[in-house]
């Protein structure tokens, strides 16, 4: 098998990021790591964006508050990735109120270069 990486940007509703973050970090990241295929999650908390370079590159106010990245470990990544979503907002996987899954967007990825500091 195969390891992909299913990557998930995500949005709260306003007013609810402090919800959002304790519900993604103590249930949501839990139940995926339970479900068959997933082998480890990791959640990142976006500051914000930064303007174009001809802008100065300075702070912009994000699109989405946080990107997730699973680790699957699979011969079929879309499937699983299909069988995971087919799991949210049941008693396998609750959904918050403070997730506004209208603002969500996913990926399935392929590690394609890697590169440590030691190589360099």
């Amino acid at each position: 098998m195969a390891i992909y990486h299913y990557v998930v940007l995500t949005k709260s509703v306003p007013g609810q990021i402090e919800e959002f973050d304790t519900w993604y970090d103590g249930q949501h990241l839990p139940d995926a790591c339970r479900f068959p295929g997933i082998k480890a999650a990791k959640r990142y908390k976006i500051l914000h964006g930064l303007n174009s370079v001809a802008e100065g590159m300075q702070p912009v106010e994000a699109q989405f508050d946080s990107v997730a990245i699973y680790e699957m470990e699979t011969d079929d990544p879309d499937q699983l990735a299909r069988d995971l979503i087919a799991q949210a907002g049941t008693p396998a996987m609750l959904l918050s109120p403070a997730y506004d899954g209208s603002k969500t967007v996913k990926y399935v990825t392929v590690a394609a270069g890697a590169l440590s500091e030691d190589e360099v």
